[in-house]
């Protein structure tokens, strides 16, 4: 209120001065809990992701390996049969 006086704003000035900090104060609130609501969301969403890509590369590589490991055994048996 003091401020106002100060200023001398006619009664229009004031009330859209009042509508307006209002106005930017609700907006301000809003757009917070907006970007907090989506930055926890997208960070469970990102995690959710990691975690399945890592676990489908994890198969991946299991079955590779196992691939390789069988071809080894596989050569290893060979060898075994030819050197009797």
């Amino acid at each position: 209120m003091n401020i106002i006086k100060k200023l001398r704003i006619k009664i229009r000035g004031q009330l859209l001065l009042y509508v307006l900090g209002s106005f930017l104060i609700i907006y301000c609130f809003t757009m917070g809990f907006l970007i907090y609501g989506n930055r926890v969301q997208h960070m469970s969403s990102a995690e959710y992701i990691a975690k399945t890509t890592s676990a489908q590369y994890a198969n991946l590589v299991t079955e590779e390996l196992n691939n390789v490991f069988q071809t080894t055994r596989t050569l290893a048996e060979m060898a075994k049969v030819s050197s009797k």
